[in-house]
């Protein structure tokens, strides 16, 4: 059962003010004394948010029964909550800035393989914002302005995350829409799509597909999680319909990557649940919403499949999700949630097949005697060092872990949802968040482990 869309948002922005609190106090570590009382300055702004916006909306929600007009009162609240913040966010950048987790670098050299086979220098940028960005090749740049430069220098990478989300790996996923436009650039995949007969009144149209050419990169290497992340961010935006001159309208975004997972045939049991859950939540949360022009003047779907088409050429079947990851994700998040880490995985089946083995191997034992048991210990050492490999559990694919990570955050938020609201419980979410968090990191931080042992 779908929760109530007030009650969704009322999580989303709590979370989004405890992150921006943790910032701060963070942040405060690194600074000067006057950059200490700065802080205090933005923590009294952002207490000021929750004052008129936060409690305001969680008041009405408190209600028994709201009623629908009360009910969207309090979403309207939210949203100028969260825009209130975004306000705040950018003047940050005055204060110094921390290093992101090197987890964030292993997990994109494992979901973008190519940047480790093309030699590609990567960055990962702390900044202010949620607006997620790339410098796609900074060398290159460089070296047009000094020609003293190497030929052909190292293509470097600079891809931006917003600070406040430094320790949520769920938020990372961003990061690979951000290598989806390094992609796009160093293989001209979206020239292609650029044809003579896109519509002249929309000038925005090369611009808006260079946007789509990224999404579709990060739905195919990272499955679900994509989606979930894009859906949430949608979620909370003022203005989810309209048409920007660098990006196309979110909603019509999120069309497409339905469409695209569809494609993937990755739509099954669990997942197919918490993604057709997060689009109803879309559809209702955009209902009342203006509707542009440029949802009609322009084929989306003749686009869509244009875009489809382009990055089928370039993206490999190897590194595309597929629904063997999406059984695995949903057996991690399982895991999840009885709280254990997430950094190796055994597939059940293949563990009862092991255990069969093993019982086999010890009958098989205790029925051989005498001098044919002598014989036979080679080849039932053999059989036992076979066994003991294959229980050696395989490292786990952060992108996995953060496909099931999301999962298993909806299972929490359908949980909390399904709770009278309390200060307690309002508490008890950030908590659990936080948890959630941990768990995820040391799952992601602890893989090299079970890659060294698997060579042992």
């Amino acid at each position: 059962m779908t929760p109530r869309l007030s009650r969704v948002l009322l999580a989303l922005v709590l979370e989004r003010f405890s992150r921006f609190t943790k910032y701060l106090e963070d942040v405060s570590l690194i600074c000067s004394e006057s950059e200490r009382e700065l802080l205090e300055f933005f923590n009294e702004l952002l207490h000021r948010v929750d004052e008129r916006e936060i409690e305001r909306a969680t008041r009405i929600l408190s209600l028994p029964d709201p009623a629908e007009v009360e009910e969207t009162d309090a979403i309207n609240s939210l949203i100028s909550a969260v825009a209130e913040m975004d306000i705040l966010l950018p003047e940050t950048e005055v204060f110094p800035r921390q290093r992101p987790s090197l987890e964030v670098y292993d997990f994109l050299e494992k979901a973008f393989p190519e940047i480790l086979s093309d030699r590609w220098q990567v960055t990962v940028v702390l900044w202010p914002v949620y607006n997620f960005a790339v410098e796609p090749d900074l060398a290159e740049r460089l070296k047009e302005k000094l020609d003293w430069m190497i030929e052909r220098p190292p293509k470097h990478v600079a891809v931006y995350l917003a600070e406040i989300e430094r320790d949520n790996p769920l938020m990372w996923v961003f990061l690979a829409h951000e290598m989806g436009h390094a992609l796009d650039e160093a293989k001209n995949i979206g020239n292609s799509i650029f044809a003579p007969e896109a519509p002249a009144q929309i000038e925005e149209y090369p611009r808006w597909i260079t946007e789509l050419v990224a999404d579709t990169i990060a739905i195919r290497v990272l499955g679900p999680a994509y989606f979930y992340a894009f859906t949430s961010l949608t979620l909370l935006d003022s203005n989810p319909t309209r048409f920007y001159s660098s990006h196309p309208a979110l909603h019509k975004r999120i069309e497409m990557l339905k469409q695209e997972l569809d494609l993937m045939g990755v739509l099954e049991n669990k997942t197919k649940e918490v993604i057709n859950e997060y689009s109803q939540l879309v559809m209702e949360r955009i209902k009342d919403e203006p509707k542009f022009p440029e949802d009609t003047i322009i084929n989306w779907d003749d686009a869509f499949n244009k875009v489809r088409e382009a990055v089928n050429k370039e993206v490999k079947e190897s590194h595309k999700f597929k629904e063997i990851n999406r059984k695995e994700s949903e057996a991690l998040a399982a895991l999840l949630g009885r709280g254990i880490p997430i950094s190796s995985f055994l597939d059940e089946e293949l563990r009862h097949s092991i255990n069969e083995k093993a019982k086999q191997l010890l009958h098989n034992l205790k029925e051989t005697t005498g001098v044919n048991r002598q014989k036979q210990l080679p080849n039932f050492k053999k059989q036992l060092n076979k066994i003991i490999k294959d229980f050696n559990e395989k490292p786990t694919h952060p992108v996995k872990i953060l496909n099931a990570g999301w999962i298993d955050r909806w299972n929490e938020l359908l949980d909390w949802c399904s709770r009278a609201i309390s200060t307690n419980e309002l508490n008890k979410w950030w908590e659990q968040v936080q948890k959630g968090d941990a768990i995820l990191k040391k799952s992601m931080e602890a893989i090299p482990i079970h890659e060294e042992l698997r060579k042992v």
